[in-house]
């Protein structure tokens, strides 16, 4: 079973859903905020809803609802991640993608 309404990921602006095999996270925020209908907003007043858990990923049924509800499957890299050690590190990478650096590739 679900346990996050589809309603909500259908009225967010963004929605993205932390699993593996996601798009990584920098190219997909990037591209969300790039976007038309996001660019002309000032960065505090962007919204979007990020998804994380629980222990062992979501099931393929759950990922595929949220999916269809317009939500974004996102990558955190090749490690499996505790659900805390996942939303600390998404809320990191998010604010050196608003503070406008961008992460050593090299």
């Amino acid at each position: 079973m679900l346990w996050i309404s589809t309603d909500l990921i259908q009225e967010t602006p963004a929605s993205f859903l932390a699993s593996q095999g996601g798009v990584p996270l920098f190219q997909a925020y990037s591209e969300w905020a790039q976007s038309d209908s996001t660019r002309s907003l000032k960065p505090h007043a962007r919204k979007a809803l990020l998804i994380v858990g629980p222990e062992g990923d979501f099931t393929e049924d759950e990922k595929k609802q949220m999916e269809k509800a317009g939500a974004q499957r996102i990558g955190l890299g090749k490690l499996r991640l505790r659900v805390e050690t996942a939303a600390m590190g998404i809320l990191a990478a998010l604010m050196v993608i608003e503070d406008g650096t961008s992460p050593d590739t090299s």
